[in-house]
């Protein structure tokens, strides 16, 4: 280990300690390589943290889905950010409402005209 070195000392109920001992015994792992590994995770954050917070704090899906939006939803305010940033208001956009119909033709002729076919 480089750099120094650190002690954890953790309070738990004596029955929940040897239960986890024995726990890791029977998988051959110490205490101090779970922990160590633990503090790693947690020092990367990110997606490992939201995984050990669910794992580790019984958080269930269901209140992780409530938390987590719509990726369509998403998608559309990531969009709405990106025609903010180069000047165009996607107010404007919404506003139009063009049926599916009109929005695939007007895309297919812009798609004949780049190649050449419709003029």
């Amino acid at each position: 280990m480089a750099g120094k070195v650190a002690t954890i000392n953790v309070r738990l109920d004596s029955t929940l300690k040897d239960a986890g001992d024995a726990a890791l015994a029977e998988e051959g792992v110490s205490v101090s390589q779970i922990v160590r590994a633990l503090w790693t995770k947690l020092a990367e954050r990110g997606k490992a943290m939201e995984d050990l917070k669910r794992l580790l704090l019984d958080e269930s899906d269901e209140a992780q889905e409530q938390e987590t939006p719509n990726p369509v939803a998403r998608g559309w305010e990531l969009a709405d950010e990106f025609c903010l940033r180069v000047g165009y208001d996607p107010s404007k956009a919404h506003k139009q409402e063009q049926a599916w119909d009109e929005l695939y033709a007007h895309a297919m002729d812009e798609q004949y005209a780049q190649r050449g076919l419709f003029l």
